[in-house]
Formats: structure tokens, sequence, C-alpha cells
């Protein structure tokens, strides 16, 4: 109960500087989802020289920096890191570099996180990006690491939707995963209050008619059939009944919304692992 009281005290209020303000209410929860781990992060970074891999657009970076003594980002996205550089260059660094191939020397790290970037690695090249996160941190130290709960976004056998993941996992796999390198390691999941847990559920339940029978159809039947109409279905198969706009309008929604636990983590929004190493 200390350690959730302590947790609320420091999460504070959440700031949209610097990036774009979200229109609607599934944006918001997804905002807050991701701001989450870093508030949660910035406990662990007092005064610690960190690293964070994937840093994107680095607000994340940007928000840690409050508590850390250094912070370093990295991201393979060219024109994200020009930006970082830009809006946020005199609060951390940021370099260039692939999470598969860490431009630093062992045992460097106090402090290493990385939000929503495994589920972008290909299945068999995870183990060479937490082994490169495990060298560059020092021993005794943290890791955290977040994904996205396969269980709430797919169906059994269903591969992801969003085609930018890889591989995305369920609350067994992710352990399985980290303790293939980190040995003293526990997976946690992020809740939400019903208003805002609702709004996440129905942006990305998905239709068990569109994924096991029309999408496969689809795919067979695209090269008969002329583009128009190609476009057309894909229109009709990616629309959704979204309930989530009425819950969202009712309720204000705010970072106090969210918190991690161990309970039942088969609902989760979000996995994390904590790492030590």
């Amino acid at each position: 109960m200390e350690h959730k009281n302590s947790l609320k005290r420091k999460l504070g209020e959440a700031s949209f500087v610097g990036v774009k303000k979200p229109k609607t209410p599934e944006e918001l929860v997804e905002w807050f989802r991701h701001l989450y781990a870093y508030k949660y992060a910035s406990i662990f970074a007092h005064g610690k020289i960190m690293l964070d891999v994937g840093c994107g657009t680095g607000y994340g970076a940007s928000e840690l920096s409050a508590a850390a003594q250094i912070v370093i980002g990295i991201d393979i996205w060219r024109e994200g890191i020009i930006y970082c550089h830009l809006r946020y260059g005199d609060r951390a660094s940021f370099i260039r570099a692939s999470a598969l191939n860490l431009p630093f020397r062992e045992n460097i790290f106090d402090l290493v996180t990385s939000f929503q970037v495994i589920e972008h690695i290909n299945a068999k090249m995870v183990n060479l990006y937490l082994e490169e996160v495990k060298r560059v941190l020092k021993n005794g130290c943290t890791f955290i690491v977040a994904t996205p709960n396969r269980k709430l976004r797919l169906l059994p056998f269903q591969k992801p939707w969003n085609p930018e993941h890889k591989k995305e996992y369920d609350a067994k796999e992710f352990d399985r995963t980290l303790e293939m390198v980190f040995k003293n390691s526990k997976v946690f999941g992020l809740f939400a209050t019903e208003k805002a847990y609702l709004i996440e559920y129905y942006r990305v339940r998905q239709n068990p008619l569109f994924v096991y029978i029309l999408s496969p159809l689809f795919h067979i039947i695209k090269r008969f059939i002329p583009n128009f109409f190609l476009q057309t279905m894909k229109r009709i198969m990616a629309r959704k009944t979204n309930k989530s706009k009425n819950v969202g309008n009712r309720y204000e929604i705010s970072i106090e919304d969210f918190e991690l636990s161990r309970e039942n983590l088969g609902s989760c929004l979000d996995l994390y692992g904590i790492c030590r190493k």
C-alpha cells in the first residue's frame, strides 16, 4: 500500500507539452498508457545514469530527465532522433542506433527502459535485444520493459493486426522470454478503471467473422477483382463498432485511472517486465 501511495504522489499531473494533444477518448487513453510507463520508471530513475531504448519522439526521455542524472535515448528512426534533438536536446542526449547493437560499453547504465519496442522486433532477434540490454546494464540494476497484452488485442492464432508488430505476447510467453536472459524478472499488468479500460477494449477488440472468415477470403479473391472493389472491401472489413466514443465522452480520464498489478494478467492493457541483472 505504501508503494502504491508513493507511486500516485510521484505520478503528478500529465502534460501534453511537446506532443500532439489527444483529440479523441481513444487517443487520450493511449497517451496515458504510454506516459504511465515513464512516470513509473521515474521512481527508479532518481540520480541514475539511464538509457531509453526506442525513445520515439523523446517525450519519455524528457520526462525521465527530471529525476535521472543522465538520460540517453536511442532509436533507429532518423526523423525522430532529429526531432528529439530539436525539442528535448537540453534535457537528454539522443543517438540514432539499433536496439540490437547498442553503441555503449558493458556495465554502464543504472537503469534501462524500453517501452512498446519488443513487439516490433522479429521473434528470432528478441534474445539479442535482451542480451544487449543486459550487457550495458550494471550488475544489480534494473531493466523495465512494456508491451501490449496479446490476450486483449488478438483472438487465438491471430497474427498482429498492427503491420509494424512482428510478435505480440501474453503474460506467460512474455515471462518465459524475459527469463531466458534475466533470471530475476517479474511480470506485472497495467490496468485501468472501467471508464478507461472500456475505451481501449473497444478500440482493439476483434470481430471473429472478419478474422477467421472474411479476411482469409479476401486474401484468396483479391487477385481476381479490380482494385476499386478491393479498397471498398478493405474499408468494410476495417470498420468496427466503437462504443468507446460514448464511454469517453461521459468521463474525464487521468493518469490516476491506471495502475500496475500482478493479478489477472490475461485482461490487462499492457504487460510490464521488471528485470534485475
